[in-house]
């Protein structure tokens, strides 16, 4: 025996396990089992070598994960406990190649030939009603490949055994040994010569219907499912000529233990425990549950002077249900819409904004978006700019920016969170290219114009000139629930402001009046609405024609010296950020990072534009502006990126186990605030928390939070009734010498 790949780095293990042993290679975070990539795109083709390296390259430290199909030629099976590896040892064909994991081992098998894969989920279902911690790896899962850290600290250790590799043929197919249902004596105390003896050296002609008497008589002798496939097996090496192949001699056998069994009656199932009790959770113990509690904003943020807070303070009498942030939101977002063509960055960035407030029900989300709609319908001007939110698709969004007096537009979603789900719904629904286009037109500036094409010419549309800005409230579940790992990382909502804020208790106001709009927000936002146009004579082009398709200039508005010079410490600030999360290959907050300084400037010339009105276009951004931008900005990052960290998952499996866990943590903290132990969640607290999934599923996630050392599971004896289980958050128990290897049992 010798350890594979020992000294090899992580990128040359992961480089030599896809170019020479042609495995399905990806990339997992490091010290963990969580990939970094969206590995569905490789259950059934290969990763490029090329994109091997490449992942490697970005990052060294990643942990290998290796995808399990007949594309990638693995079948693996997982043993997690001691039972397990004694059972392995005892009735598995013997394969050389063997990963000592952080619970026990992995045993590779190349996979199996001609046999369907309703076969294999058929064998992975009994390997688990076994209870001993057997499971077997097929299609569209994956294992954590040696060399590997898990985050105990233990080394994922790949061993030979028979000192073989992969590439070699003795590496032999898998072919599951485990018992079903029936039980029986062990056959070595059974004198067995007289069902021998009935049989002499079987031809070519008679096998079949010979391994089938000698199985029978087994049976009939009272012995096991293992022990009497053991049997046959050696049977049909020593007296059938030519010998059967193992997969036609097992399919004999259960067939004749299933005709045995429905003659007969079926025998009591081996265990009746629950399975999920059986998986080894030996390195893990119950961890702290503290209540989650978001934390309240910057009580500075919240009052940002000017014709914004005024506008805050009208949303909070005229809707006193709301909270404050939701109405700084819907100030901003207000006010960079009528800023919008007039006044842009000297880089050209326009003001327009995507603000989304996110809170649950009756915190008073509706208050930002009805004041909104007040104060722009104030005035036939303004009027226009109320783009509503009945968008029937992205072509219509487009014909409305076209219209005259339409160029600034306000969109206003309430439930937003519902919107973008049903832009995803399949193809042939119109709103199924809103959330790129709204991506598209983000921040575009003024010599950007969109262009909308069509396969007839008559259709095209050209928006020129334009100032596109997003409202949306939502409750937090429909809003991240929308939203998958990869749309974090290059998409719609790294380009939005997400305002969330947690329930609070307030008493209805029963003598509240309506309050019409003041005058002088009225007036104020006029102000800014009327800015004039910069200089939109006809461009003289450089052949000394002159370009009759003029569009107008925006207004840039300067940095002070004290504000350029805080914009631009800030910025170099950013870039050390980011490129610390670049060398981590964390794209979600280099995504999110990225464009930190752009809104922290649009964010100023709002702030600076609040401040003094239509004088802007004869002032500066001041130090108090740029500063506001920054604060209020790094703020809303910071408590985005918690929210997808908690929230966002790459499929909806994965989506699940998110909330299964926080049904758990939920519950575990309202027994700790109650006094009630054990602390935990029982599976009817979790379905009902769960509401839209089949027990099953929630089944299969407790699971897999289970095997990752997430979750515990203990008893409770009532004084009453039977045991019931408890889910517990769980945490990995610290240990002294984290690498120390992991007894196991050997193979040869």
């Amino acid at each position: 025996m010798h350890t594979v790949f020992e000294k090899t780095s992580l990128s040359d293990t992961a480089r030599i396990l896809r170019s020479e042993w042609g495995l399905a290679v990806i990339p997992l975070q490091p010290n963990s089992k969580r990939p970094m990539v969206a590995w569905a795109d490789y259950q059934e083709v290969l990763p490029s070598e090329e994109q091997v390296e490449e992942w490697w390259r970005k990052t060294p430290n990643a942990n290998i994960g290796l995808i399990c199909g007949p594309h990638s030629d693995l079948l693996v099976l997982d043993c997690d406990t001691p039972e397990a590896q004694k059972y392995a040892f005892e009735h598995f064909i013997r394969t050389p190649l063997c990963v000592t994991t952080s619970r026990g081992f992995h045993l590779y098998y190349k996979w199996p030939k001609n046999q369907s894969i309703s076969a294999l989920k058929m064998a992975k279902s009994r390997l688990k009603e076994s209870n001993l911690g057997l499971d077997l790896q097929i299609s569209s899962c994956y294992v954590v490949g040696p060399v590997s850290k898990h985050q105990s600290g233990a080394v994922y250790t790949m061993h030979d055994y028979f000192g073989s590799s992969w590439l070699d043929d003795e590496v032999p197919e898998f072919m599951e040994l485990a018992p079903t249902a029936s039980q029986g004596a062990d056959l070595s105390s059974i004198d067995l010569s007289s069902a021998r003896a009935e049989f002499g050296e079987i031809d070519h002609g008679d096998r079949n219907n010979g391994m089938t008497r000698f199985v029978g008589r087994l049976i009939a002798a009272g012995g096991s499912y293992v022990d009497v496939l053991n049997e046959a097996l050696e049977e049909n090496r020593s007296r059938f000529v030519p010998p059967m192949t193992p997969k036609e001699v097992k399919g004999i056998v259960e067939s004749v233990f299933r005709t045995h069994e429905r003659n007969h009656g079926s025998p009591a199932p081996s265990s009746s425990r629950d399975p999920l009790a059986q998986i080894d959770t030996s390195d893990l113990r119950q961890a702290e549950v503290k209540e989650e509690v978001i934390e309240p904003w910057p009580e500075h943020l919240l009052h940002p002077s000017g014709l914004l807070e005024r506008i805050i303070d009208y949303t909070m009498d005229a809707y006193p249900r709301t909270e404050r942030v939701f109405a700084l939101a819907g100030s901003l977002t207000l006010l960079s819409t009528v800023m919008g063509q007039r006044v842009v960055t000297t880089t050209g960035l326009p003001t327009g904004l995507y603000s989304i407030i996110v809170g649950d029900s009756g915190t008073g989300k509706g208050g930002p978006l009805s004041a909104i709609n007040r104060i722009l319908h104030c005035d036939p001007m303004l009027a226009n700019a109320y783009a509503g939110s009945d968008v029937a698709s992205d072509a219509a969004i487009a014909n409305y920016l076209t219209r005259e007096g339409c160029q600034r537009s306000l969109f206003v979603f309430d439930e937003i969170g519902m919107f973008l789900s049903s832009c995803k719904k399949a193809t042939g629904n119109a709103r199924a290219n809103i959330v790129k286009m709204f991506t598209d037109m983000y921040a575009k500036r003024a010599s950007e114009p969109y262009k909308k094409r069509y396969a007839d010419e008559s259709y095209d549309r050209c928006v020129d000139f334009y100032s596109l800005s997003l409202f949306g409230a939502t409750v937090p579940g429909e809003l991240w629930q929308s939203l998958r790992d990869n749309e974090t990382t290059n998409g719609f909502l790294a380009r939005c402001m997400i305002f969330q804020e947690a329930s609070s208790f307030k008493i209805p106001n029963i003598d509240h009046e309506d309050i019409d709009v003041p005058e002088d927000i009225v007036n104020g936002v006029l102000d800014l609405w009327k800015i004039n146009e910069g200089d939109n004579k006809p461009e003289i082009m450089p052949d000394g024609g002159v370009n009759l398709h003029s569009v107008p200039k925006p207004i840039k508005i300067p940095f002070d010296s004290e504000a350029k010079d805080y914009h631009l410490s800030k910025l170099l600030e950013l870039e050390h950020v980011k490129e610390r999360y670049y060398n981590s290959n964390d794209q979600t907050h280099l995504s999110v990072y990225n464009r930190t300084g752009a809104k922290a400037w649009q964010i100023a010339l709002i702030h600076c534009g609040s401040r003094l009105g239509s004088g802007i276009v004869k002032s500066y951004i001041n130090l108090d502006d740029i500063k506001y931008g920054w604060e209020l900005v790094d703020e809303v990052d910071h408590r985005m990126l918690e929210q997808v960290k908690d929230n966002v998952s790459e499929t909806p499996f994965h989506a699940l186990c998110q909330r299964v866990k926080q049904a758990v943590k939920r519950k575990s903290v309202e027994c700790k605030r109650n006094g009630i132990e054990p602390i935990g969640a029982t599976l009817r607290d979790i379905t009902r928390s769960v509401k839209t999934d089949t027990m099953k599923a929630i089944k299969e996630a407790l699971e897999k939070l289970i095997c990752d050392g997430e979750l515990l599971i203990t008893k409770r004896k009532p004084i009453r009734g039977p045991e019931t289980s408890i889910f517990q958050i769980a945490e990995i128990i610290p240990t002294s010498n984290p690498q120390k290897p992991v007894e196991t049992c050997h193979l040869t």
